[in-house]
């Protein structure tokens, strides 16, 4: 998930190539790599997350979908 927080759409790119999940949520507080993307105004990674089928219902453990 870290790599969506970074500003580089590079290795978002490379790792939705090799299949990672878009729609997995993290233990702590159920975000996805999307809210992560959102939280932190990353355009160009939102961009690429939606494109790759992120899912745009899936609520944190705040109920907040970004």
């Amino acid at each position: 998930m870290n790599v969506c927080v970074s500003c580089r759409p590079d290795p978002t790119r490379l790792i939705l190539t090799l299949g990672a999940s878009v729609n997995v949520r993290d233990r702590v507080n159920g975000n996805t790599a999307l809210h992560w993307a959102c939280t932190s105004a990353n355009h160009a990674v939102t961009k690429q997350l939606l494109d790759a089928g992120a899912d745009l219902t899936i609520l944190n453990a705040r109920v907040c979908v970004y």
